[in-house]
């Protein structure tokens, strides 16, 4: 009696606990990639966001000969995308002649 018990615990322990933790383990580094993913994708499009309304204005200038006093004049006339529920731009033109202050942060 004393050997069948010892094997049913180290047969419980192959079949069922050492599965689950193995489960349990990979879940986790699922989990843990897939967040690590999603914040990296997250920076990118707000590096995009920043180059995107950067070029407009740049374009702006060439095209009128001054910087947009506003975001909005990029939104409406050089078809600039906001994502605004994931970010927020912030746009400071202190002249027509002189480069706007853009920044872009996450919601």
């Amino acid at each position: 009696m004393k050997n069948f018990k010892g094997n049913s615990g180290k047969s419980i322990w192959k079949t069922i606990v050492l599965p689950v933790i193995i489960c349990v383990a990979m879940l986790a580094i699922m989990i843990f990639v897939v967040l690590k993913f999603n914040q990296m994708s997250l920076q990118q499009d707000q590096e995009l966001t920043l180059a995107a309304v950067r070029k407009a204005a740049v374009q702006c200038f060439a095209d009128e000969g001054r910087y947009p006093a506003t975001l909005d004049y990029l939104v409406e006339n050089y078809g600039v995308h906001i994502d605004e529920d994931s970010f927020m731009v912030a746009y400071d033109c202190a002249a027509a002649n002189v480069f706007p202050n853009i920044s872009v942060f996450r919601r």
